[in-house]
């Protein structure tokens, strides 16, 4: 049966929401019916959604929910009406609002999780490295507590709707890692803000970052702002990633717990799918092209022209594709892909910080350059026993050679000596006041 004008569906939801779910399903109506018709007039009349949108839309609702019951017992916390209007209004796209539902019904199943917020969807391979290195170490350390995921496009929505999740006391909040902390990157640090403002009193964690602001007066205001926001937080962890970011967290966010921990794309050296390539060859470039790039394009140029005259075969390749990604599968289909590529080679050279992690989780002798920021040239830190791991800024045109020489010509050795960053990072996550 179908409601015939917007009073009546308004009724049955209000019954409900009510809990009155007998008497609201004793005519046979659906809450997607009800959802849907309670608004279609309007939208109908102000040319906003048209029948055939409204069938789709009914059978999406159908999709949505497994019983009415559980449905309706969550959305009664969330302002039900108000979701749907924002939703059919076009405020909030199909895929933010099955996040969001999902994850709503997570939080009710699941009071006792860890919540990770800002999971990356765009093609940046070493933030997906990082969410892979983080759901292992999670899941190996803490096997029995589940793990709820808000992607970034679900937190802007959230964010811009005003319509927070509801977190349980006994969760504990993260936000996904990376090198996004400061002022390269506006619309992350107004999520960490975000995230951190709204769940002031529960425990958050931020993930390993690199903290960078700039040191003009737009970079002295984000801070302070930030600031304010980060001093009111009750129980606040902050990972950096490096020494120069632990420096400035310590100084910068000095009632924050802050603790010195590896990237945790490091951890995924435990759990590489491959086995030791037989037959390296030559080099494998990862050079990115974005606002961070800081090695000229004609120091590549020569160094390209040295492997030619050589006769060293190499390869041009970044850690960033130009698509999104959504699927678990797809994650670690392509990042394993760029793992394997730095396998391959007998040596990587790379402006990218995962680019310099890519080599050193498969033992592959890397030069790395420095990009805009501290990053790389603070994150090498952590490999300074490394002997097979350069800086090839501070290098002179023949010691690259060298170097290139060393790994690139005759039999290729595999270092003996390997990274102990893995275990560090599981460490500071076994650690965690649960």
């Amino acid at each position: 049966m179908h409601f015939q004008h917007h009073e009546e569906a308004e009724s049955f939801l209000l019954e409900l929401l009510a809990g009155n779910h007998d008497e609201a399903f004793d005519e046979g109506f659906s809450l997607p019916e009800a959802v849907t018709y309670y608004y279609f007039d309007a939208l109908e009349q102000a040319q906003r959604i048209s029948a055939k949108e409204v069938m789709a839309l009914v059978s999406f609702w159908r999709s949505l929910y497994v019983n009415v019951v559980g449905f309706c017992e969550v959305f009664s916390e969330c302002k039900l009406l108000q979701f749907v209007e924002l939703f059919l209004l076009g405020q909030m796209d199909f895929a933010s609002a099955k996040s969001y539902l999902r994850v709503l019904v997570e939080l009710r199943q699941h009071k006792a999780s860890f919540v990770l917020a800002g999971i990356p969807q765009h093609g940046n391979l070493g933030d997906q490295a990082i969410l892979l290195g983080t759901e292992y170490l999670l899941k190996k350390c803490y096997p029995d507590r589940p793990l709820i995921e808000l992607s970034e496009v679900l937190c802007e929505a959230i964010q811009k709707l005003h319509m927070p999740l509801p977190v349980a006391p006994e969760a504990r909040i993260m936000m996904h890692g990376g090198g996004n902390f400061g002022t390269l990157y506006p619309v992350c640090e107004k999520t960490r803000r975000w995230l951190v403002s709204t769940y002031r009193n529960h425990r958050i964690v931020l993930l390993p970052q690199s903290i960078f602001y700039s040191e003009d007066a737009e970079g002295r205001a984000v801070l302070q702002k930030s600031q304010t926001i980060y001093r009111e937080a009750a129980n606040l962890t902050i990972f950096e990633r490096d020494e120069v970011s632990y420096a400035r967290g310590r100084k910068y966010f000095s009632t924050a717990k802050n603790q010195l921990v590896p990237d945790f794309a490091l951890s995924l050296e435990s759990r590489l799918p491959f086995e030791e390539c037989p037959q390296r060859r030559g080099i494998c470039f990862f050079l990115r092209k974005d606002q961070e790039k800081a090695v000229s394009d004609q120091l590549i140029e020569r160094i390209v022209r040295y492997l030619e005259s050589k006769g060293i075969p190499y390869i041009m390749e970044d850690t960033v594709l130009p698509r999104s990604i959504f699927s678990t599968e797809d994650r670690e289909r392509l990042v394993m892909e760029k793992i394997r590529q730095a396998s391959q080679a007998r040596m990587v050279i790379t402006d990218r910080y995962h680019g310099t992690i890519f080599s050193v989780i498969t033992h592959t002798p890397v030069m790395a350059f420095r990009s805009y920021d501290t990053k790389i040239l603070a994150g090498l830190r952590w490999f300074k026993d490394l002997e097979w791991v350069y800086d090839g800024t501070s290098m002179d045109e023949s010691e690259r050679e060298r170097v290139i020489d060393r790994y690139c010509i005759g039999n290729w050795q595999e270092p003996d000596v390997h990274s102990n960053c893995g275990v560090l990072a599981e460490e500071a996550v076994r650690r965690l006041e649960l």
